[in-house]
């Protein structure tokens, strides 16, 4: 246990990381939690959005979807005018969307509810 106390002091002891550990809660010995928080707040000036290239959808509820593989990152046009971006979405899922005989199905069982999302702003 001495170990891990040491490995979670050491992270929060960092001071060039874009965030800093607020607390730490070790489980077991070969388990602990880190709880983090920004270093710096961006400005809403600062957060820009890189958006992967998107291609339309045979869809009555999706217009089009994009998908960056590095971050596995979905993002997913409505056809009402919300653009979001989904979180961890692995490749697979992607690509079963893609050949989805329904998308808006397969979006509501298979992706809404199952990973952190964020609306992005279009203006």
């Amino acid at each position: 246990m001495r170990d891990e106390v040491k490995c979670a002091a050491r992270f929060l002891g960092q001071s060039d990381a874009p965030f800093r550990i607020t607390n730490f809660f070790i489980l077991h010995p070969s388990a602990f939690i880190l709880f983090f928080s920004p270093a710096i707040a961006p400005s809403p000036a600062d957060a820009t959005v890189v958006l992967p290239k998107m291609q339309g959808l045979d869809s009555s509820s999706l217009a089009a979807a994009g998908y960056d593989a590095g971050h596995e990152e979905l993002t997913l046009a409505f056809r009402h005018g919300g653009l979001y971006r989904y979180f961890g979405v692995p490749r697979r899922t992607y690509r079963a969307l893609m050949h989805a005989e329904s998308k808006g199905q397969f979006f509501t069982g298979q992706i809404r509810g199952h990973y952190r999302f964020q609306k992005v702003d279009e203006s």
